[in-house]
């Protein structure tokens, strides 16, 4: 025999309709309420939430696009070479490839008779991010430079001074899948400090320019490879 609570709650149902006749005085018409608006919700939640395997699925993505991008870069400056010098450069790319920072040093002959040896810095920015198109540059070089200096039928003398050079540049990045790098850049310095003789002759620079102070052509192209 079936408890008549019980029974009033399989007489809720009849045909898939529901009996208002059999039961509706029966307390467990509210249980019945109760629980399948509990069940509904319960289903509805379920379909909004994230599975577990779309959320993995979404982080790995993430992680594998994040390690795609090569931060590091070692290489020269081609402008340099071709000065009869040399250049070591490290770049490191930050803030998921907007800006960039960068270190240097090496040397180069500013003429037949006078070498420069330094070290530069400096902070770039990537118009468009990823590390590679169009960027902008802000740095400084400085070091000490060497002139030895032979007058028309004078004695030679020899002409050290520091010299610093404040720039800013602008230039295209492009990288390629094999991991090289290729950057030429043109700008403007501004040489802080001179060479000058006794006699009041300046060092005369291979583009032209005297080593008398003020601003001076910036241009370059860097050439790395990315790790």
């Amino acid at each position: 025999m079936i408890n008549p609570h019980i029974r009033g709650v399989f007489c809720l149902w009849d045909n898939g309709r529901f009996n208002n006749t059999c039961c509706l005085n029966t307390p467990y018409l509210y249980i019945f309420f109760a629980l399948k608006t509990r069940i509904t919700l319960t289903k509805e939640r379920n379909k909004m939430r994230p599975s577990t395997s779309m959320i993995l699925t979404l982080t790995l993505i993430t992680g594998a696009v994040a390690q795609d991008l090569k931060t590091n870069t070692i290489g020269t400056d081609l402008g340099a070479l071709l000065l009869g010098g040399i250049a070591l450069e490290y770049k490191k790319l930050i803030n998921d490839g907007k800006n960039e920072i960068g270190v240097g040093g090496g040397m180069f002959n500013m003429s037949d008779d006078a070498a420069w040896t330094g070290g530069w810095a400096w902070y770039r920015i990537y118009k468009n991010g990823n590390g590679e198109g169009v960027f902008y540059t802000v740095g400084c070089a400085a070091g000490p430079t060497s002139w030895d200096y032979t007058p028309d039928g004078g004695t030679e003398e020899t002409i050290e001074e520091t010299l610093i050079w404040p720039q800013v540049t602008m230039g295209k990045r492009w990288n390629m899948s094999s991991g090289l790098t290729v950057s030429p850049f043109i700008g403007v310095g501004y040489m802080i400090g001179e060479l000058k003789a006794s006699d009041g002759t300046y060092l005369e620079l291979p583009d032209g320019s005297k080593a008398d102070g003020g601003i001076t052509p910036n241009f370059g192209i860097e050439v790395g490879f990315m790790f």
